[in-house]
């Protein structure tokens, strides 16, 4: 369970993408995908109350590397309209594209430990979810 709690955000929301399109479609059989999009790094104002000579030269320097808020929400259109995606699911997007993430965040046994983990975490009877004999996080 250790090295599950050291991934990034980014690995553990593609681990829960993978589990999740599994599920929907081997135990619910639902005509449903689910996929992860990476937007990039996004050109907003989030900073206006910031504003000042050094927040305005790392914005001034890096401005070129932003994507605008179009271009950022690119992927993410694609990924939903696209009848080329009609059918994929459980996949990681970034600029319009299939993208590799690392060998641990596209790892199955991973993403159903992480599954079981969370379920627990959440869950408001703990000993309906914990079936120590099925879950192999333990």
């Amino acid at each position: 369970m250790r090295h599950v709690l050291m991934l990034s955000r980014s690995s553990l929301t593609v681990l829960h993408t993978k589990e999740l399109a599994q599920r929907l479609k081997q135990q619910m059989d639902a005509n449903v995908t689910v996929n992860c999009v990476h937007p990039g790094i996004v050109r907003t104002r989030l900073t206006r109350e910031r504003e000042g000579f050094l927040t305005d030269l790392v914005f001034f320097l890096t401005s070129k590397l932003l994507k605008t808020i179009p271009q950022a929400a690119a992927t993410t259109c694609y990924v939903c309209v696209h009848p080329r995606l009609e059918d994929v699911s459980g996949k990681y997007f970034a600029d319009c594209n299939e993208a590799w993430t690392s060998k641990l965040g596209s790892n199955s046994n991973e993403a159903a430990r992480f599954w079981a983990i969370s379920e627990l975490l959440v869950s408001t009877d703990p000993k309906e979810v914990l079936d120590i004999n099925a879950k192999p996080w333990i």
